[in-house]
């Protein structure tokens, strides 16, 4: 697949890392810089701001997530993967979570793409050998982690936000990327536990006359900080972020 129908589709599913899943190929960075319904759960009353620095120690290192390759998520391509135009107001939390941007009034956030690293062709393989390289890496599950540290009780705020837009958002809605629209036809909501509260959210848009993918989100709040977890895979099944999500929260605490 040529690299800017990836990044089209990439910015039309509001999910960078697939354009960044074909980078990483040459890319292999160490880490980053710099109960769903009910009462929300765990302290969150006068939770002290993490600055960038120390929101970036929690960032999971290749100690962390071994078989990975790690890429930033820059400035950019936050701007570009939220260049989208939607119809439905109340869907603006999901897609802020789904764009890198953790939406509310963070103090800081960090975002970076985990891919899980395939075997590399050997330097004189052959055309047909690196196409089935390349198709090993697309078949895998990228997935996007973002950080954001809020002060008192907006990292709970934000939490509520996302989870009621996931709601009101259930009959699907549509995305407009670079003059190309995007169809989710399906939100749907799963079980997940982790942190304080924490769920998860299957999406599936259309990809093409024939073609859909897969999205699976998973959002967890713990004390101040909410983590978000974008996975997606470009052939194949779109795994869900488990060994991932107990990993960051081992390291958040």
């Amino acid at each position: 697949m040529p690299r800017t129908a990836v990044r089209r589709t990439a910015v039309a599913a509001s999910m960078l890392s697939l354009a960044l899943t074909l980078g990483a190929c040459a890319t292999d960075e160490s880490g980053a810089k710099s109960e769903s319904k009910g009462e929300s759960k765990g302290e969150t009353a006068g939770a002290k701001a993490l600055s960038a620095a120390e929101l970036g120690t929690l960032a999971l290192t290749k100690k962390d997530a071994p078989g990975h390759r790690f890429t930033e998520v820059s400035a950019a391509d936050v701007k570009e993967a939220s260049a989208v135009k939607l119809k439905k107001a109340e869907c603006e939390p999901l897609i802020e979570a789904m764009t890198f941007r953790p939406g509310g009034k963070a103090s800081a956030a960090t975002t970076q793409t985990l891919v899980p690293m395939s075997p590399r062709p050997d330097k004189d393989a052959s055309p047909e050998e690196q196409a089935k390289a390349a198709m090993s890496m697309l078949s895998g599950t990228s997935t996007s982690i973002t950080l954001a540290s809020f002060e008192g009780e907006g990292a709970a705020e934000g939490f509520a936000a996302l989870e009621k837009s996931v709601e009101d958002c259930s009959g699907g809605f549509s995305i407009d990327a670079e003059g190309q629209n995007t169809e989710f036809t399906k939100v749907e909501k799963f079980d997940h536990t982790a942190g304080d509260e924490s769920f998860g959210v299957t999406l599936v848009l259309s990809a093409g006359p024939k073609e859909t993918l897969t999205v699976n989100l998973v959002t967890v709040r713990k004390g101040g900080v909410l983590a978000s977890f974008n996975a997606l895979s470009l052939q194949g099944k779109t795994e869900k972020p488990k060994a991932l999500v107990d990993a960051q929260l081992k390291k958040l605490g």
